[in-house]
């Protein structure tokens, strides 16, 4: 049975939200962001566009089959 923790799991929505704000805001709980923060943040980001971009792209251009 699950115990309350202090860490959970977000969707990949809510993730990829917090952390547009973060960088929006270029701090984490008050504190400034590190670069490796911010160049993680960055590519999660991006790898979410380029999954969307790839997703439309397959839904607009059906296989012939």
């Amino acid at each position: 049975m699950a115990v309350n923790r202090e860490g959970k799991f977000l969707s990949p929505r809510k993730q990829a939200k917090k952390f547009a704000t973060q960088l929006k805001q270029k701090s984490k709980n008050g504190k400034p962001l590190t670069d490796v923060q911010a160049g993680y943040r960055m590519g999660y980001l991006a790898a979410r566009k380029d999954s969307a971009e790839v997703y439309k792209y397959k839904q607009s251009h059906p296989k012939n089959s």
